[in-house]
């Protein structure tokens, strides 16, 4: 998680051979933590022949450096990244019933995962890049969860470089409303949810939950925050050796409130199943809890009005899986969740980082033995 000295001298030396020239010192914009691989993404301003640019550079573990959209890994991205590319690539498709232009197109990048995937929103249309070897089973999941009745996006178009592209879904995030006087939504309408993901889910390949990745989230957290250390140390202690293997339920994989649209009282969406697959369902609910838990408050009335959905929710949740195990992932999922400050970059994220780590402490205590 930490920056290498030399970042930028070896981005100069990158931009001049591509025939540009680095004005000024390279901002850390974003880091992209993972046990597969880690990247790293800077904002850079760049005099080329044909004029100044702000860039995008990434670079990985591999010391692997790219100026954005020349994801090596995510070759469909050079066919969305630029309005006139856009263009012809929504033509060829023929994702709209009449063809565009690039001056009528509004391109949008919602979403950049250096190696791994990204979102474009193209008149209003979302277009998925991944690796072009996840495309048939990224297409087959959305299949199989579309023919089960779950509300997931239709796919407009898939192109062999990576790309799927699907059809907006109406309402707005579950998250945007926890905080109302009232959720729009149940907890029996997330169950419900959970419970219509279909058997065929359990034949993609099994992937390490967030909880089972705790040790890793700990110790890229401890780097840049070794005051930290001994706490983690503690809850890794607690949590590992208590963390129930295995399981094979249908579940979404990354499951909380951004993740689920909500429309007239009602889930109308659920969003990004690239990771549904074969696990146990109490890991989609301490997931749910664990990002519950972390949201942000700005004020005493609104941490009431979400203690309050706390309390209304969990003892749901509680008569659908084990309550011990519940509080034990999610204790490990916050974890994982406490060195996303520091990853974005905020200002401040040493305090956003220790209250989660407190959120988390306090999960293991309710289940200590």
């Amino acid at each position: 998680m930490s920056e290498t000295p030399d970042i930028g001298a070896r981005i100069a030396a990158a931009i001049r051979q591509a025939g540009g020239r680095l004005e000024g010192a390279p901002q850390l914009s974003g880091l992209e933590l993972n046990p597969e691989g880690e990247t790293a993404t800077y904002f850079a301003d760049i005099a080329w022949p044909y004029g100044r640019r702000r860039e995008v550079i990434g670079i990985d573990a591999g010391d692997s450096l790219w100026i954005y959209p020349r994801d090596p890994e995510l070759p469909g991205l050079r066919r969305l990244a630029y309005a006139e590319a856009a263009a012809e690539f929504c033509n060829r498709h023929r994702i709209f019933p009449e063809p565009v232009t690039a001056a009528g197109l509004e391109l949008e990048l919602v979403t950049y995962r250096p190696h791994r995937r990204a979102v474009l929103r193209v008149n209003g249309v979302f277009a998925k890049v991944y690796r072009p070897e996840a495309l048939a089973q990224m297409a087959e999941r959305q299949r199989v969860l579309a023919e089960a009745g779950v509300p997931v996006a239709r796919i407009l178009a898939t192109d062999p470089a990576g790309v799927i592209v699907s059809a907006a879904l109406p309402g707005e995030p579950l998250s945007a409303h926890l905080l109302d006087a009232a959720p729009p939504v149940s907890a029996a309408d997330l169950l419900a949810l959970l419970d219509a993901l279909p058997r065929e889910l359990t034949w993609m390949p099994r992937r390490r939950s967030w909880a089972e990745a705790l040790g890793y989230y700990a110790a890229e957290l401890a780097k840049v925050l070794p005051e930290a250390s001994e706490l983690l140390n503690r809850l890794c202690g607690q949590l590992e050796p208590r963390l129930r293997p295995g399981g094979d339920d249908p579940t979404h994989g990354d499951f909380h409130a951004s993740q689920i649209l909500v429309a007239d009282g009602r889930v109308s969406g659920l969003l990004d199943p690239d990771t549904a697959g074969p696990g146990q369902r109490v890991d989609d609910l301490a997931t749910f809890l664990a990002h519950l838990l972390t949201t942000d408050t700005q004020s005493a009335a609104e941490q009431d009005r979400l203690n309050g959905v706390v309390a209304d929710w969990v003892p749901h949740f509680d008569r659908r899986v084990d309550p011990v195990q519940l509080r034990l992932r999610a204790a490990a999922v916050v974890v994982s969740l406490a060195g996303g400050p520091y990853a974005a970059q905020l200002p401040g994220w040493q305090s956003a980082s220790w209250r989660m780590l407190r959120a988390a402490e306090a999960l293991a205590e309710q289940v200590s033995v």
